[in-house]
């Protein structure tokens, strides 16, 4: 996840401020935030676990 929040730091617009920052940072956060909770609390599907 670090890696996507820099690559998304370098390719977001120097004029990028305000409202349009905030939005940008709130989505990844959302993102990192789904992510983190998908992999802590969904279970392998199959019958035995590896």
């Amino acid at each position: 996840m670090n890696v996507a929040w820099l690559l998304e730091a370098m390719l977001t617009p120097e004029d990028t401020h305000g409202l349009q920052y905030a939005a940008d940072v709130l989505l990844l956060f959302a993102s990192t935030l789904a992510a983190s909770l998908h992999c802590l609390f969904v279970k392998p599907s199959g019958t035995e676990a590896r």
